[in-house]
């Protein structure tokens, strides 16, 4: 097996663990998989709980970071896109939607909100 589907393996897993099940496996590109993985690593690492409900006013992730259930919900959304332009060989989408995410991502942190 080579380090490219190793990895790639790597991330569908992680992927299928973070938000769920994200439609049948396919290998995933590998142009498009590394920006997804450093995304997917920054959500296991504020490891949001998932909200109740999508208007849930405050869900308090790790390392100083909150958001609105909408908000968990749309970034959750942004990686399953992300995840579904990758497979399908649309690299420049899925590279967008990654950066989106990252950018949502950011916007988590207690301290874009108190300076």
């Amino acid at each position: 097996m080579t380090k490219s589907k190793v990895v790639i393996g790597a991330f569908a897993s992680a992927m299928l663990m973070a938000i769920g099940p994200v439609a049948k496996a396919a290998p995933l590109d590998q142009t498009c998989s590394a920006r997804l993985n450093v995304v997917v690593d920054e959500w296991h690492a504020i490891s949001f709980p998932p909200p109740e409900k999508p208007g849930v006013a405050v869900v308090v992730g790790r390392d100083h970071h909150e958001a609105t259930g909408g908000q968990v919900t749309y970034i959750e959304n942004l990686i399953r896109a992300a995840v579904q332009s990758c497979r399908d060989g649309n690299n420049l989408l899925a590279t967008q939607e990654a950066d989106q995410a990252h950018a949502a991502i950011a916007a988590t942190s207690r301290n874009a909100f108190h300076g």
